[in-house]
Order: structure tokens, then sequence, then C-alpha cells
């Protein structure tokens, strides 16, 4: 609406008079710095520069626009400054003796006159372009503006409501601007409604895009990492201390933790009574199951640690990275995990490819199975392991 203000004000004047040239502007820009929160002299400036620009490429290249402002009114009179001689060589520096005294009697040769320039020097294109100038100077402001808001506010958590929904990405509300979230930040198969409350991880601010100047994840590690520091205290506190994630988003999630208080119980302390902590985050993340494990240095026993909620059989490092793992008949399809989640998983955050193979098919090649991992021979009796199985698992003597 300013803009088309702007151009109305040229255009009314030029039809009034033809040698006006004043321009009414002072409400249009405060009304315009109250809404934008701007500075009124900041908008004022620019018009000035957009109107100076507006002349030198429509009417005189070579002179200076004068803009006065009036006290009272706070109207813009523009003028230029031409330099009165006998005969004209310059029409755009120059103004001959017989015109200039048209003005004023007493103007002599040699003399610099204020002249007004007049509204219909300006053409519609120009006027156009000077309200384009205009908004680009306003936009440039308010892009300041909000990045310097949000830009503390990267690497946290936002939350607002769901307002577009796009193939692209969707816009969140967080507050008189929208946040984006791109289709490739978005959990897979997640439905979003308008109007939806939503929480989101803020993965850069930007001066200036295409979509908006904040955009979010909710598909990133960092996003679960800090759903976390929210619901979980300890975590907030850095008592427990997350020392590696990764997630399939959606569907899976695991998380190694440490903690430096013996007194707490890191993986309890997580979950919550009842599952209370856990579940509000699950959540949020749509139902995404989330193992949590202790870190460990030993690359043995955080394999096992992030096998969770699995037990292992045996584990062997074998040649390339790899690595495999012996458990359960009755445990292989949560080791493997709903479309083989679980084990991409354990590959992605053990940094070894990982071969799952059940007891039961492994004894069928083998003489004896080595109980290395973390299910004892009294455990596999508890679970009441065919006796032909039984027989083939020895158990490494305790040094």
């Amino acid at each position: 609406m300013f803009f088309i203000f702007i151009e109305q004000k040229f255009l009314n004047a030029m039809k009034l008079d033809k040698k006006n040239n004043r321009i009414n502007m002072d409400k249009a820009i405060k009304e315009v710095a109250q809404s934008r929160k701007i500075e009124k002299e900041f908008i004022l400036e620019n018009v000035k520069e957009a109107l100076q620009s507006g002349y030198n490429k429509e009417i005189n290249p070579d002179n200076e626009l004068i803009i006065d402002t009036e006290l009272e009114t706070g109207d813009l009179l523009l003028f230029e400054k031409l330099t009165v001689v006998n005969e004209v060589e310059d029409e755009n520096l120059e103004i001959s003796l017989s015109d200039a005294q048209k003005q004023n009697p007493k103007t002599q040769i040699g003399e610099k006159i204020k002249l007004p320039v007049s509204l219909s020097s300006f053409s519609y294109f120009a006027i156009l372009k000077v309200s384009q100038v205009i908004k680009h100077f306003l936009n440039v402001a308010e892009s300041e503006k909000i990045y310097n808001k949000f830009i503390d506010k990267k690497g946290k958590i936002l939350s607002g409501t769901i307002e577009n929904i796009d193939y692209r990405y969707f816009s969140v509300d967080i507050g008189n601007i929208f946040a984006f979230i791109p289709k490739e930040e978005q959990i897979p198969f997640e439905r979003l409604r308008h109007g939806e409350r939503v929480r989101f991880y803020v993965v850069d601010v930007f001066k200036n895009h295409l979509f908006g100047q904040v955009m979010g994840s909710r598909k990133c590690n960092e996003f679960l990492e800090s759903l976390f520091a929210l619901e979980i205290p300890e975590v907030g506190s850095g008592v427990i201390k997350i020392e590696k994630t990764m997630r399939e988003p959606g569907m899976r999630a695991k998380v190694a933790i440490t903690c430096n208080d013996p007194s707490i119980d890191p993986i309890g302390s997580c979950i919550g009574r009842a599952g209370t902590r856990i579940k509000s985050i699950s959540q949020e993340l749509r139902g995404e199951k989330i193992d949590i494990f202790l870190w460990d240095k030993n690359p043995k026993k955080f394999i096992m640690n992030a096998a969770s909620p699995s037990k292992i059989v045996n584990i062997a490092f074998l040649e390339e990275n790899q690595v495999q793992i012996i458990v359960l008949e009755t445990q292989y399809p949560a080791a493997i995990g709903k479309r083989g989640s679980a084990v991409r998983l354990l590959s992605k955050i053990t940094g070894y490819e990982i071969i799952v193979e059940t007891l039961e098919n492994y004894v069928e090649n083998v003489d004896q199975v080595e109980l290395n991992g973390n299910l004892s021979y009294v455990d596999l009796e508890k679970l009441e392991i065919p006796i032909e199985i039984l027989q083939k698992c020895v158990e490494k003597p305790k040094t």
C-alpha cells in the first residue's frame, strides 16, 4: 500500500499542478515507520535517495536534486541549482540570465539559483522505479531487523503454528514472521495440518532468502539432542552428556550418553518415571523409537551397548571394518529393526558395517560358539535354549 500511495501522490500532483514540486509523504512515512518498527529518519533518507536516483536517471544525470523538508507540514520540496549565464551551453547545469530574472529580477551572471523541479518531469515509469528503490531499502532494513533478532536463536528450538504447506517446504508462524522447514529437513511421511503447533531446530538464519530468513529442521540429530536438553533436566544442566546421536527420522534413533555423577542412573533419568520423559520426546517425533545406551571408548563394549535392547551372544571383528554379531532368533527382529532401521543405525553410530546372524543358524556351521557378548551361559539356560545348541556354547573364563 505504501508504494501505491507514493505513486498516487506523484500522479495527483502532476494532474493538479504541472509546476508543483511538493510531495506530502509525512503521514505515509510515519505509518510505515510505526507498522514496520523502522526509524522514520531511515525511511525519509531512503525516500530522498530514491528521488535523487530517479531524478538523475530520468531528468538530469549531471546535477544534484535538492530536497528540502518543510518543517510545518513535513512536505518534501524538490529543487535543482543552475548557474546563471549569458548563453546556455549545458541545459543540465545552466540557465540563461533572461529566464533567471523571470524568477528574480535582481539575479546576476554567475549566481547559482534554486529552481523547483516539477513533478511532471518524472514519468510514470520513473515513479515506479522510485517506489521500487524505496521498497528495496525497506526490505533490506526489515531483513536486517529479523536477522539481528533471530541470529541468537540459531542452534536452539523454536515453536509456532503451521501456516502454509507446500511441496517444497512448510512455513511456521513464529510471531510476525515465518520460519520455513524445507522438505529435506522434514520427518518423512509426517502429516502436518494448518494451524497445528510444532517445534523445530533452527539450522540457520539468513539475511535474505526466497522462502524466509529462519530455516528449521525436524530431521537433524541436533533437534533430538535439543529435545533431550529441554525435557530432561539432567541433560539440560550437563550432568548427563549426549556423546553421539544417530536417527532414522520418524522411525528410530540411538543416543549414546555419559554421566559425571555416579549417584545418578543416566538411562533411567532419560526415560523418566513410567517412561514419561522419553515418551514426550517420541511423541514430538511422531512415534520415533529411541534407544538410549551408555557410551564406552572400548569398541566392543560400545557396540554391545549400542545394540540395545538386543543382547549379543557373540561379537567378532572381521576384516574391512566389519563386525559380526550373533543374537538369539527371538531377538533377531529387534536387532534388525523395522525395514532394517536398527542395524543401519547401529552401523552408523559405531562406524562399523554390522552383520547380524542368529545363534540357531550360526551353530549349524561351527563346532562351538564363544559367549563373549552380554549373554552368559546361565542367561541362555534361563531362556530355555535347546540343549543341542547349549552344548556348543562355551563361556570364556573370567580373569
